[in-house]
């Protein structure tokens, strides 16, 4: 049966040979309005001629003929002639899942503060290739329409970053072993960044304190007694970065006081730690990342909490 996309044509009614096809295309040559000239509709026709085919099982092959993507037609190499709009969105959909590339954001080395430059990531374009693929003609090479992903946090945020949101410094006391470890466990948390939305996890920043990682033995509160531990002092150090969460005015997400009374912050102002028991955690719930810095500066624990030099708070600039 002859057909063309264009102009559509089809071919002309078989002929029966017998006298009772005559009279029956007189017929309905005969039911026709006198406004139409007596003549049926086109409507009638492709109907009737959409029944014929039904019997014949010939109509989703119309159907993709009429509606589908023109023959040969290849969509980064794989073919797409005769696909219906479903099934090409379907195609591209699963195309655009398997070859999305997130963004490499910024970050900062620890210790050394340095940043990395950020990447921007790739993605595919479902809807505009959809309807590349459905407009192409036929025989055509389509590529897939990309789209840049650009990274939230850039070089450039993070070289802004130079507004304090909170502050707070410690006297430093104890033995030199203990100075160590908050000297140890500061470096490993400064210069550490928080997006927008994350975390910090005290233990996660640090790892696990052990004499591999550069950690001595010094007195640790254990109940009602100070015992030796590896990482004794690291206490000092994560109750002076919840007060420095405290003065950003940062969600804190967990926290737990000490057994025993401290003197390096006010009471009720302490966050205790202890490895793979209690942890001290706090959200970065402004619009921006933050970065933590601490070090020690004379006989003093300093530990700030820095954000864009734009306010992204509701916190008090500095």
């Amino acid at each position: 049966m002859p057909f063309r996309r264009s102009g559509h044509r089809f071919g002309q009614p078989p002929h029966s040979g017998g006298a009772e096809a005559k009279g029956a295309l007189a017929g309905r040559r005969g039911t026709g309005s006198k406004k139409g000239g007596g003549r049926p509709g086109g409507r009638l026709l492709v109907l009737a001629l959409l029944l014929v085919l039904a019997a014949g099982g010939a109509v989703p092959r119309v159907e993709r003929l009429l509606f589908g993507v023109r023959p040969g037609v290849t969509l980064d190499g794989q073919p797409m002639g005769g696909l219906l709009p479903a099934e090409v969105r379907a195609r591209v959909e699963a195309m655009a899942r398997a070859r999305y590339r997130p963004p490499r954001e910024a970050r900062v080395e620890p210790k050394s503060g340095r940043i990395l430059a950020e990447q921007p990531g790739e993605q595919i374009d479902v809807a505009a290739t959809v309807r590349t693929v459905l407009d192409a003609p036929a025989g055509s090479r389509v590529r897939a329409v990309r789209l840049p992903v650009e990274p939230r946090i850039t070089a450039r945020l993070l070289r802004s970053m130079t507004r304090v949101l909170g502050s707070y410094r410690t006297w430093l006391e104890g033995s030199w072993e203990r100075v160590h470890n908050i000297e140890v466990g500061a470096a490993a948390v400064d210069y550490f960044l928080v997006k927008p939305g994350e975390v910090f996890s005290f233990w996660r920043a640090l790892g696990e304190p052990t004499r591999e990682r550069g950690y001595l033995e010094a007195p640790v509160i254990s109940g009602e007694a100070f015992v030796p531990g590896v990482g004794g002092g690291l206490c000092q150090l994560s109750s002076t970065l919840y007060n420095a969460v405290l003065d950003a005015r940062l969600e804190v997400v967990e926290r737990h006081g000490h057994s025993l009374a401290v003197d390096y912050v006010p009471p009720g102002r302490d966050a205790t730690v202890a490895w793979d028991m209690l942890d001290f955690r706090f959200r970065n719930d402004s619009d921006g990342p933050i970065l933590v810095r601490a070090r020690i500066e004379g006989w003093q624990l300093h530990v700030w909490i820095l954000g864009p030099a734009q306010a992204s708070h509701g916190g008090p600039a500095n």
